[in-house]
């Protein structure tokens, strides 16, 4: 069965006012033909204290990710869910920003840069933030990862989260899937393996099962 390897580290964060962060993290297949064989697809970092003593002039975690996945289609293609929350002086958690991007579908070594927002909430809900903190958050998280119409939702533009990932395949070429080889430009989320202009991947007719064009199902996820 063709197995997708996923291996690399979250670098650190930039572009956010908090001075204390972590990430809360999922790699998320929206179908059952994809299943978890090695590592764990979900995790959380360290809490990162900004620092301008790196080349990030942010919080820096280098929290390692190792998962490999198989597969027998490709619709449903991994994506990483991110959760950004800061830390105030008390103690006390509150969201940062909300994030999500497509795992590349060309081989080798990629950095991608995860632009994060969060609900910009009402008058009241910023007056309270202000004061006794709590940012409002979303009451359905899995709307960062679906394709529901979210243009009603007003959001503030946050920070960025910086990933190195080194993309494994292995099997595909039995299936009649032929992966570009070629590296893609960096990849804000949201930009990447969905667009069509990029590199992706030809597909023969070996295997009826996966005949499917990647950039397809992605973009119609």
């Amino acid at each position: 069965m063709p197995s997708l390897s996923i291996v690399g580290q979250i670098l650190g964060c930039t572009g956010f006012d908090a001075n204390r962060l972590f990430c809360k993290f999922r790699l998320e297949t929206k179908a059952a033909s994809w299943s978890v064989v090695y590592g764990d697809p979900d995790g959380q970092t360290q809490l990162g204290i900004q620092t301008t003593d790196s080349e990030y002039d942010g919080q820096v975690f280098a929290h390692p990710i190792d998962v490999t996945y198989a597969c027998s289609s490709l619709i449903g293609w991994p994506r990483l869910y991110i959760e950004v929350w800061e830390q105030d002086g008390f103690g006390r958690n509150q969201i940062a920003g909300y994030g999500s991007c497509f795992v590349p579908t060309t081989p080798g070594m990629h950095n991608l840069e995860c632009v994060t927002w969060r609900p910009e909430g009402s008058l009241y809900d910023s007056i309270s933030a202000a004061f006794i903190g709590g940012n409002p958050t979303l009451v359905n998280p899995s709307i960062v990862t679906s394709s529901d119409d979210r243009l009603e939702l007003n959001t503030v533009s946050q920070g960025s989260v910086h990933l190195d990932i080194q993309i494994l395949l292995h099997g595909f070429q039995y299936k009649g899937v032929e992966f570009n080889t070629k590296q893609t430009p960096k990849n804000k989320s949201g930009t990447g393996p969905s667009d069509p202009s990029m590199p992706g991947v030809k597909q023969g007719d070996e295997d009826e099962s996966m005949s499917v064009y990647l950039d397809t199902f992605i973009a119609d996820d």
